[in-house]
């Protein structure tokens, strides 16, 4: 029982009340009763974060809002002198994207080598025949499109990435998904769906804000935020780790929350 005696606060001492629990249920051979525990974790988990009645996402996305207006309103009233600007524009270099060394300790006690971010979803549109427009999305890295990801790049690094997400409500990516063209398909009119929040159950995965719809191959985007149901529920806070839409019938599309089976949501693409 030591291990679990954890004087920390927050997620480390509910960690060491959950170990307390299951070992107490080990002990007594109550199999079944570890099983609830686990079950009653994974729902807890699946409900989403909440902030009073609110949930986090939600919360998160209105604090997002006003940063960005405050942001906008300090450069109306103090903007910098084009002189300035141009004497800053050559002393950033370009760290990324690339992989990191992922040894923090610096002697070894965690290193795996050269990692990158969790890559969550990948999605090659139809529409281009080549195989060269393809769409990747990161845990919290947005997504990012590539034009020459098939036979124009015959070498890995060669292949070239641009993000379309960066000013969005969330960089969390679960999904994507593209409309099928059923005649004269061109990948510049690309409809993408991009479901957000990563359903990956850890404690460094963040919820999303709903489905972000692009219909010009994600030069603009806009954001689903609930279904459209006679009463509306919001998607503030789930996970999408599925989207499907039909090839037969490209306005039917079919996407899968993180929460219980109830979170499985039909509708139409338009």
């Amino acid at each position: 029982m030591a291990t679990c005696r954890l004087v920390i606060a927050g997620l480390l001492l509910l960690v060491g009340s959950i170990c307390t629990f299951g070992q107490e249920n080990r002990a007594q051979g109550d199999v079944s009763g570890v099983s609830r525990n686990i079950h009653r974790r994974q729902q807890w988990f699946a409900q989403g974060r909440m902030l009073g009645l609110e949930p986090a996402a939600t919360a998160r996305h209105h604090a997002l809002r006003q940063k960005m207006a405050m942001r906008a309103f300090r450069r109306g009233q103090s903007p910098r002198p084009e002189s300035l600007l141009n004497a800053l524009a050559g002393e950033w270099v370009q760290l990324g994207p690339a992989p990191l060394i992922s040894d923090a300790s610096g002697v070894g006690l965690q290193d795996y080598n050269f990692v990158a971010g969790r890559a969550t979803a990948v999605a090659i549109d139809p529409a281009d025949s080549s195989g060269n427009t393809v769409y990747i999305g990161g845990a919290y890295g947005g997504v990012w499109k590539s034009s020459n990801a098939g036979s124009l790049s015959s070498n890995p690094g060669g292949v070239a990435w641009v993000p379309l997400t960066d000013n969005e409500a969330t960089l969390a990516v679960g999904s994507i998904a593209i409309q099928p063209q059923l005649s004269n398909p061109d990948p510049a009119k690309s409809v993408i769906l991009v479901g957000t929040g990563e359903t990956n159950g850890s404690a460094d995965s963040y919820y999303g804000l709903g489905i972000l719809r692009s219909a010009d191959a994600g030069s603009t985007w806009k954001l689903i935020s609930n279904d459209s149901s006679s009463t509306p529920r919001s998607f503030a806070g789930l996970g999408f780790s599925k989207i499907a839409i039909s090839s037969s019938t490209p306005s039917l599309a079919v996407a899968a929350a993180a929460a219980t089976a109830e979170g499985i949501t039909e509708g139409t693409e338009n």
